[in-house]
């Protein structure tokens, strides 16, 4: 009997099952993370913001779009508010923007040639000409100089400081050219005063409204805000519905096909998720519970989906996905901080679910010790 305990014990044998290290631990969410990332990308412009296009009409709203702003900026033009070059092609009534570039190069030259009663001097035919009221375009000078100072008020009117003349003079004469301080001047004077001035203007229209020729520029604004918050919310709920494929896809439908409940990340790096307490292999029960860690942890992804169909700076209109992503990417860097302190180098996830991850040979190794075929 004593015989048979001795080779009951000598045949005992211990396994040791070392943690993954940090680096691979991070780099094992970080795999499904792009995994994941990569898939809602395909999905959004592949197929939801396709199809999402053709429901909505998104051709037809587009022309709707440039009717629209058409109408609302003949306004602008026609009381003397937007301006245009005549003699270049590329800056007709409906380039926008370049005509709004053009604007300021003649307003500025009101300024340099000492005329604040040009037709080119828009502040002044817009609060003067249009309101009659003199009062408000010395306010409105007064607060647009104190954060930018190019202005100085002598007897009484306002004036374009010498120094600025003289830098600026050569952006009006065809035969020169500005120095390079000139240069960086003029862009600050465009960004800090006169777009910063017109944006001001505009938005006393918005409240008084301006008609010309039968045309209200609110009016016409109301459907240009309106159509650009159909296709805002179009490209929202795109995302949205593309960013729900790729995370049911990868934390779901894969790890429910999969024989050991793998993602792809765990499959291309040859990792097991098991039970801390036994290593047994987890359910298809737990797929459910790993789901939702996983779309938390997962959605930040949500916020950059719309590239490039939006530009970057504009994707901080969407503010849904924005403030979604930003919460998810807290509970990333709180899952980061427990992988950093934590002994086993478990992330947050792995502690919820009273799991680890570790290499395909230890699971091995352990299934070989219990005795296990393969």
């Amino acid at each position: 009997m004593a015989m048979e305990e001795e080779t009951i014990k000598e045949e005992k044998k211990t396994i040791d099952v070392f943690p993954l290290s940090k680096g691979k631990r991070a780099l094992a969410f970080l795999a499904d993370y792009f995994l994941c990332f990569i898939l809602g990308l395909a999905s959004f412009h592949l197929i939801a913001y396709p199809i999402g296009r053709a429901i909505v009409d998104a051709e037809g709203q587009a022309t709707s779009l440039i009717e629209a702003e058409t109408a609302r900026d003949s306004v602008l033009y026609g009381h003397g508010l937007l301006h245009y070059d005549s003699n270049k092609e590329t800056m007709k009534p409906a380039s926008y923007l370049a005509n709004l570039e053009y604007t300021c190069l003649v307003y500025l030259s009101t300024w340099i040639e000492d005329s604040p009663n040009s037709k080119y001097e828009v502040f002044s035919s817009y609060y003067v000409g249009i309101l009659h009221d003199e009062a408000a375009l010395d306010s409105f000078y007064a607060s647009l100089n104190e954060k930018a100072s190019f202005l100085v008020k002598k007897e009484g009117t306002w004036q374009l400081k010498e120094t600025y003349k003289e830098e600026f003079a050569p952006a009006i004469d065809p035969q020169d050219e500005m120095g390079e301080q000139g240069k960086k001047d003029y862009k600050t004077f465009q960004e800090k005063f006169f777009l910063k001035g017109y944006s001001v203007m505009l938005s006393s229209i918005n409240e008084k409204d301006l008609v010309y020729e039968g045309v209200s520029y609110v009016e016409q604004q109301k459907i240009v805000s309106s159509i650009l918050k159909q296709q805002q919310n179009l490209i929202l709920y795109c995302a949205l519905a593309a960013m729900f494929n790729a995370l049911m896809a990868c934390f779901f439908l894969i790890p429910m096909v999969s024989k050991n409940r793998k993602t792809l990340g765990m499959m291309f790096m040859r990792l097991q998720r098991v039970r801390m307490g036994d290593f047994t292999l987890v359910s298809r029960k737990d797929v459910f519970p790993y789901l939702f860690y996983q779309i938390a942890l997962n959605i930040s992804s949500l916020f950059f989906l719309p590239l490039p169909v939006l530009g970057f700076n504009e994707l901080f209109t969407l503010t849904t996905p924005l403030f979604v992503s930003l919460a998810s990417l807290v509970l990333v860097l709180v899952s980061g901080i427990f992988l950093l302190v934590n002994g086993f180098n478990r992330s947050l996830l792995d502690m919820i679910t009273g799991s680890m991850l570790i290499r395909n040979d230890q699971l091995d190794e352990i299934y070989r010790a219990k005795g296990y075929d393969f």
